[in-house]
């Protein structure tokens, strides 16, 4: 580390002399190496106009309201020509980014890159978040590689990144393998700048792919460089630390330790009791209660936020660690009343991991890119969408590890698997006749379920769309032993975080399937017509917390105007239909956000003008009717059996976000009621 510090200064003293032999102008190093091959001059800057300033202020209040169409329209605006510039440029870049439309903001790069315009290393970087919340991280691990030639990335870059790694699992395309612990792998070793949120993203992936060793190695590294003293003992090592908040982020990493150990049948115990002490240390110590935040996080680099967002960032962050506390101590207790074998677990592990998870793709937030959202059939080749699933799970969750501890073949050394090294790991899992997946590309779930299951049982078969980290799913699998469930999230962390779930559970829940892809994708593709008894969706992300009070934009919808980005738009919706069985299936819809509500029945009256005869509201009696969007009723009241959700005790089945608001933690998430549709 002090090698490194002493090379920076060496490094800065050299650029100011460069500086100063070009009229002492601070540049980049794009325009350094523009200069060297005589392609342009270098102009001191001049100050930014007031009217510059006044448009920049303007495109950033935009993009934080996710309003593109307008963004788009004031930068297009030929009066404002004359006083574009690069910052400019990156706020409507940053603007696309959020709205999920990233083919818009990959168009202004594209222009910047043709005018010859400074692209500085904040605007690499929203077009990396772009490509990280929609799930191309085929396109973000290039762009990464392209930040490293011409500019040296920060921590920013470093951690937009690091997170897409941890939404999108590594998968195949034109034959190169991207995302995932791979393209972490790559940005891990190129970039010096790291903080407590890059070690907590970096470490969680090893772990998931089950790398306990390099999980290990960072682990130490991170205590070292955030100066952590660590005093071992019988029940888990103890910590000390002058900034207490770099421990939230220590016990993520020792929570996702405590899963990979406890998946692979290893004593898991003293990582679970380090991880629950770290918790601890944070509850109690007074830097956390002040609302220190992780250094290097999200919002680190505003120092104005207002007390709302303090407020409800306090509140996220002592969830956050009731959360992990819960975990470990569930995964604890697991551990006690199964007290599995090494060689068994990672047997099980391997047969359930094929059988019960299947991952397609993934992202952070709902994405309108055309490279996601088609309506066509996708290109289907079943050799290849085997080979493609395998090796995701192969190099991202673990079937490398768990797989080398029942087979000792050279294996294990590869990392793209082949359709001959495929039907090998197949043979040895007793899996030589497995047919899961039809030659239309369609999962065969009734043969799916009943690997393990008794024969000639007819079931009922129910989806939970965007099931986060499958607390509720989970409950209500255990709680319905005769039906069977799958779990679609688009985030690979949680839809793996759910597969643990079901896993560790007292006794293996092998009536739930987990899927990791987009709703709309996954319901055209991957499911038959009329095989859906029931499609649950619980507290979905609005686009924006206040979209549905704007009675205009609502009717616009309903009429059949375009929609935000959101998952449970009009295509979503459709497709829901097609995968219900005709007679008594239905669509319940759980929201905590009223405006959100709101949207979803306008977006529910455009699906119903398209196909009027497939799609009726539902009557529920004991609940409070609030007001009607065409066809289509909204109601107050709790989740219960008159909607098909079991019954539960208080804090058990709820789900995170249902834990979440009800600590008060949302500015516009009711803590008590909800909307139901």
């Amino acid at each position: 580390v002090v090698g490194e510090v002493k090379k920076k200064k060496k490094k800065k003293k050299r650029k100011r002399k460069n500086d100063s032999e070009i009229g002492d102008v601070r540049v980049s190093k794009q325009v350094h190496k523009r200069l060297r091959c005589g392609k342009g001059e270098a102009k001191p800057r001049k100050p930014p106009s007031k009217e510059a300033l006044q448009l920049s202020a303007r495109l950033k209040e935009l993009s934080s309201q996710k309003r593109l169409s307008e963004a788009l329209a004031l930068y297009r605006d030929k009066n404002n020509e004359r006083i574009l510039d690069g910052h400019h440029a990156c706020s409507v870049i940053d603007c696309a980014a959020r709205c999920g439309s990233i083919s818009d903001g990959e168009k202004i790069f594209q222009e910047m890159k043709q005018k010859k315009m400074i692209i500085s290393v904040e605007t690499y970087t929203a077009l990396l978040k772009g490509y990280a919340h929609s799930g191309l991280l085929h396109k973000g691990d290039a762009l990464f590689k392209e930040i490293c030639r011409v500019e040296e990335p920060n921590v920013r870059s470093l951690n937009t990144l690091l997170r897409g790694c941890l939404w999108t699992a590594a998968t195949l395309e034109n034959e190169t393998l991207a995302g995932g612990v791979i393209t972490s792998d790559f940005a891990w070793k190129n970039c010096q700048h790291q903080d407590a949120s890059s070690f907590e993203y970096y470490v969680t992936q090893l772990c998931q792919a089950f790398r306990l060793e390099d999980a290990q190695k960072e682990i130490e590294r991170f205590k070292q460089i955030m100066k952590i003293e660590t005093k071992r003992n019988k029940n888990g090592d103890s910590f000390t630390v002058e900034d207490i908040s770099v421990l939230e982020s220590l016990s993520v990493c020792l929570l996702a330790f405590t899963r990979a150990q406890a998946l692979l049948g290893q004593d898991a115990r003293h990582k679970g009791k380090s991880a629950l002490n770290a918790v601890k240390e944070c509850y109690t110590g007074q830097q956390h209660a002040k609302n220190q935040i992780n250094p290097g996080g999200k919002r680190s680099w505003k120092n104005n936020d207002s007390n709302q967002r303090v407020i409800s960032n306090t509140k996220y962050r002592v969830h956050r660690l009731k959360e992990i506390d819960m975990e470990v101590n569930s995964i604890l207790e697991s551990l006690r009343i199964r007290k599995p074998k090494a060689n068994q677990a990672a047997r099980s592990f391997c047969r359930q991991l094929l059988t019960r998870f299947f991952y397609f793709s993934g992202g952070g937030t709902t994405s309108l890119s055309k490279d996601q959202m088609t309506n066509k059939k996708h290109d289907f080749n079943k050799k290849n969408d085997i080979m493609q699933l395998m090796t995701t799970n192969w190099v991202s969750f673990g079937l490398e590890t768990a797989f080398s501890e029942i087979d000792n073949s050279n294996l294990c050394s590869t990392r793209q698997l082949e359709w001959d090294q495929c039907e090998q790991v197949l043979k040895v899992l007793k899996f030589d006749n497995l047919d899961l997946i039809d030659e239309d590309g369609f999962i065969c779930f009734s043969k799916l379920f009943a690997v393990g299951q008794p024969k000639g049982v007819k079931r009922l078969l129910n989806l939970e769309l965007g099931s986060g980290f499958g607390d509720w799913v989970v409950y209500q699998a255990e709680s319905n032993p005769k039906q069977d469930y799958v779990a679609v999230e688009l985030r690979a962390d949680r839809i793996f975080q759910t597969f643990t779930r079901a896993m560790l559970h007292e006794k293996t829940i092998r009536n739930l399937c987990c899927v990791g892809g987009d709703c709309e994708l996954f319901l055209r593709n991957r499911v038959g017509r009329n095989k859906v008894s029931t499609i649950f969706v619980n507290h979905p992300e609005p686009p924006t917390q206040t979209y549905g009070a704007d009675e205009k934009a609502l009717l616009a919808i309903a009429q059949g105007g375009n929609e935000p980005a959101h998952m449970l738009n009009s295509k979503v919706i459709m497709a829901a239909v097609e995968c219900l069985a005709p007679g008594n299936s239905k669509l319940v819809i759980v929201s905590d956000n009223r405006m959100y509500a709101r949207l979803i029945c306008a977006s529910i009256q455009k699906s119903v003008k398209l196909m009027p005869l497939k799609i009726k509201s539902t009557k529920l009696t004991g609940m409070k009717h609030l007001e009607s969007f065409g066809p289509v009723s909204l109601y107050e009241g709790q989740p219960n059996e008159s909607i098909r959700h079991s019954s539960r005790k208080e804090g058990v089945g709820q789900s995170y976000f249902d834990r979440l608001w009800r600590s008060g933690a949302g500015t516009h998430a009711d803590t008590v009621k909800r909307f139901i549709i």
